[in-house]
C-alpha cells in the first residue's frame, strides 16, 4: 500500500505582539504596569481613538475614548472595561483595542514549527 501524501492549510503568517498575563513579578509582587497608552487618528475616516490600558494582577483595564466625524455629526464613545484573567493567559495586541484575549488559540512560532514537525513522522 503507497504511502498517504499529508496536506494542511496554509499556516497564517501574521504574528502579534503578546501578553502573558501575571499576577506577580520575580520579586513576588502584585504586576502594576501601564501596557499600551496610544492615539490614533484617521484623516480619510475623520476617526481618533485613545487606548489606555494598565495591568493590575491578573486583571486588563482598558479605557477607550473614540471620536468620528460624518457629514456634520460628531460621535464621542467612552468605554471602561475591567477583565480578569486566569494565570498564564495569553493576550494579542489589536491597534485601537490594545491587548485582547484572542478568538483562536496562539503559540509561540517554536510551538508551531513542532507541531508542524508531528504531521512529518
Amino acid at each position: 500500500m503507497s504511502k498517504i501524501k499529508k496536506y494542511v492549510f496554509k499556516p497564517n503568517l501574521q504574528f502579534f505582539d503578546g501578553y502573558v498575563v501575571k499576577e506577580k513579578d520575580a520579586e513576588g509582587k502584585i504586576v502594576k504596569k501601564e501596557l499600551v497608552d496610544e492615539t490614533i487618528k484617521d484623516e480619510e475616516t475623520n476617526q481618533k481613538v485613545h487606548v489606555k490600558q494598565k495591568v493590575e494582577g491578573l486583571t486588563i483595564i482598558t479605557d477607550i475614548e473614540s471620536e468620528i466625524e460624518m457629514f456634520g455629526i460628531r460621535t464621542k464613545e467612552k468605554s471602561h472595561l475591567e477583565s480578569t484573567y486566569k494565570e498564564n493567559t495569553i493576550l494579542i495586541y489589536n491597534e485601537g483595542e490594545g491587548y485582547i484575549y484572542p478568538k483562536m488559540k496562539v503559540c509561540t512560532v517554536n510551538e508551531a514549527i513542532d507541531y508542524l514537525n508531528l504531521l512529518e513522522e
